[in-house]
Parts: C-alpha cells; structure tokens; sequence
C-alpha cells in the first residue's frame, strides 16, 4: 500500500537550475517544488476550506521516491540579462554598525524596543544631516531600470524520454480529504 503524485511535463520539458550551480539542470524535479506549488494553488483561490489540512497531511509524510526517466536530453541554457534590484542608498557600513549596537544592547538585556527607538533617532539624526551630495544622486539615479547594472539569469532546459514523474509515499494511506487534494493538484501548471 502506498500514496503518489503522478506528474506529467504537458510540453515534454522541464526548465529549472540546479540549487547549487545555476547553469545546471535539475533532474528530477525535486518534491520541495511540487509541494510549493502546492501551498501557491492553495492560497491563489482564497485559501480553500482543508487545503492546509491536506497540505499539512503531505509534509508529514516526509520525503518522498520520486520515479522518473534518467534518459534526458539536455538544451545549453538560455541566459537574459536582468537588471539587478538590490541598489542600496546606505552603506553597508552603516548595517553592519547597526546590528553590532543591537548586538551589543540585547547583549547587555536592553529591551528591544528601547533599541529600535534609539536607531530610529540617530536614523533621523542622519537624514537631516542637510542636502544631499552629488554621490547621493548619483545613487538615487541607479534605482532606475535604464541605470541599472545587468546580471545573468540562467535557464536549463531538459527534455525526458518519459514526460511523467511519480511522487511516491510507499505505506501511507490516502488522504481523508482526498477531494480537497486532488482539487489543489488540478491547480498546478
């Protein structure tokens, strides 16, 4: 006795890098996607009434034999350049002095909130230091799109002799709410 998850690639491929090395594939598809997949379908429609239940019910089950074909064939990857999100206006500095003060006070068994009071005064102590430097417009200028460094997105492709792939919980018994499951998996594209 057992439980599964058939899974079928609808185009015959499958797209997704490896979690250690970006221009590599990952084959097969790893459970913790499927189930994350999962936990999107439910919360997409309102967060239907014994999804989590049946969400719950899965991850108890822990891991599971994934059963898919080893003959793949694989395309290079398609590389996009992206512009970078992460410009910052601060120094990192300035983090780092942060964290080491609440460190310290936590350390010393301020409270929490008296520490977050106080970075907030010597935050507004900083931004009325008075008009901005050249370098600070500069930076500004950078949030936009156009201004932006790019950075390489990667994405492997690989295409399996046999489009299916099956989740198997070998000794678990169906689930209670086996309507509410099946619903969610009908939700994931």
């Amino acid at each position: 006795m057992g439980f599964g998850i058939r899974a079928e690639l609808l185009c015959g491929r499958y797209t997704a890098s490896a979690f250690n090395d970006r221009q590599s594939f990952e084959w097969p598809p790893h459970w913790a996607r499927v189930y994350y997949a999962l936990v999107d379908a439910w919360g997409a429609d309102g967060s239907r009434e014994g999804g989590r239940a049946a969400l719950e019910w899965l991850e108890l089950l822990g891991n599971p034999e994934i059963f898919a074909t080893e003959s793949v064939s694989y395309r290079s990857p398609v590389i996009h350049f992206v512009p970078v999100n992460d410009v910052d206006l601060t120094s990192p500095q300035k983090y780092q002095r942060l964290y080491e003060r609440i460190g310290n006070a936590l350390a010393q068994g301020l409270a929490g909130a008296a520490v977050v009071r106080k970075e907030r005064d010597v935050n507004s102590m900083v931004q009325s230091r008075g008009p901005m430097s050249m370098s600070d417009v500069d930076k500004a200028g950078q949030m936009f799109a156009e201004s932006r460094g790019r950075q390489a997105r990667y994405y492997p492709t690989v295409r399996p002799a046999d489009p299916v792939v099956v989740y198997w919980w070998e000794g678990a018994a169906d689930p209670d709410d086996r309507d509410v499951l099946d619903s969610l998996l009908s939700q994931v594209v």
